[in-house]
């Protein structure tokens, strides 16, 4: 038996019991009527033995309404419905202790958030990278003064911008192998005045190449100094060489990546965590509602058999007024009697019998 989450009134067994005690009343009061006629019961008898038969009447009204809202199986199925409950909750409380003690231990291991800003290294890459793509294309003319077309001097050009993208951001590694300050400086100057060296011929012939240009249609033409070229490329390569210097080293880069990968795992943890919390909620839940469900079924018998118990007892003071008002011989037992047999209730949350 599934216990419905839903209002326990059953109108169909509700109308069925109607239907009996109405019957149940014709006959009573038919018996009644007749033992009257005949001055029953007489003295010495008991109006619990003529009685006896719409008694057991009543009682198979109350196993009736056993039959339909099935007691046992209601309290089988808490018990089950907890049993399992607890068991399961058991074993989410243990997960959840697991986890929580894992979250705590892992917490306690997780290294502090380096000093490293992932935008700004990215800012200061893409900034590195396109001053050595500015100056990659700036040498296109010198290369197709070698005879290359611009196809091939835009590639050229390109590899040659992919190559002082790499020179610039390898000076942090070179300075950190240097051991004094005097040493770091000295490689730095070095290292500045190759490209400087390399674009000074590249101003240079820059310079020649617009020159030429200019003189193509015989006239006297511009003549271009490289000093603006040469000037233009040393500036752009000292930022650029500056700019690498504020790079992370790779020490901090893995520090960064170790940081984020125990955040995550921090995270994984957090939402195991919050899953068995829900679970746990859920149980509980579910418990409670097929619990309450039970009671409110329960209930609705307890009342229904109530019901009938009343009706019994009511039925029972109207049997025996009938007989006693409808007798031409006073002579017989007390229209005091209590009602003489005790109901076997299923629904009864004090005892198993009722006879008050």
């Amino acid at each position: 038996m599934n216990i419905q989450k839903t209002n326990p009134m059953d109108a169909g067994l509700e109308a069925l019991l109607r239907r009996e005690l109405d019957t149940i009343k014709e006959k009573f009061i038919s018996d009644a009527n007749h033992l009257a006629v005949s001055n029953l019961p007489r003295e010495g008898e008991t109006f619990s033995f003529y009685w006896a038969e719409h008694h057991s009447k009543f009682e198979n009204l109350i196993t009736l309404i056993n039959q339909h809202l099935q007691s046992d199986a209601l309290l089988f199925e808490v018990r089950q419905t907890t049993d399992a409950a607890n068991s399961n909750k058991q074993d989410l409380h243990n997960s959840r202790k697991e986890l929580e003690d894992a979250l705590t231990d892992h917490c306690k291991d997780m290294p502090q958030p380096p000093d490293y800003n992932p935008a700004k290294h990215i800012g200061i890459k893409t900034t590195v990278a396109a001053i050595a793509l500015f100056e990659g294309l700036y040498a296109v003319p010198i290369f197709s003064q070698f005879g290359l077309n611009w196809i091939e001097s835009a590639i050229a050009a390109s590899l040659l911008a992919v190559a002082l993208s790499s020179y610039y951001d390898s000076v942090p590694a070179v300075l950190r192998r240097t051991r004094t300050p005097k040493e770091k400086r000295i490689v730095f100057a070095i290292m500045w005045l190759l490209p400087v060296v390399f674009f000074y011929f590249i101003g240079t012939g820059r310079a020649d190449y617009l020159t030429q240009r200019s003189q193509e249609d015989g006239g006297e033409g511009i003549i271009y100094s490289p000093w603006l070229f040469i000037v233009t490329s040393v500036i752009m390569t000292s930022i650029a060489m500056l700019l690498s210097l504020l790079q992370p080293d790779k020490e901090t880069k893995t520090k960064y990546t170790n940081y984020k990968t125990a955040q995550r795992k921090k995270k994984e943890l957090e939402t195991q965590l919050e899953a068995i919390e829900q679970q746990i909620t859920a149980a509980d839940v579910n418990s409670r509602s097929t619990a309450l469900s039970a009671a409110q079924i329960y209930e609705y018998g307890h009342t229904l058999e109530q019901q009938v118990i009343s009706f019994a007892k009511s039925g029972f003071e109207d049997y025996k007024k009938r007989i006693v008002t409808r007798k031409t011989t006073p002579i017989g037992p007390s229209i005091q009697e209590p009602y003489p047999f005790p109901f076997k209730t299923n629904f009864n949350y004090k005892s198993t019998t009722s006879n008050e």
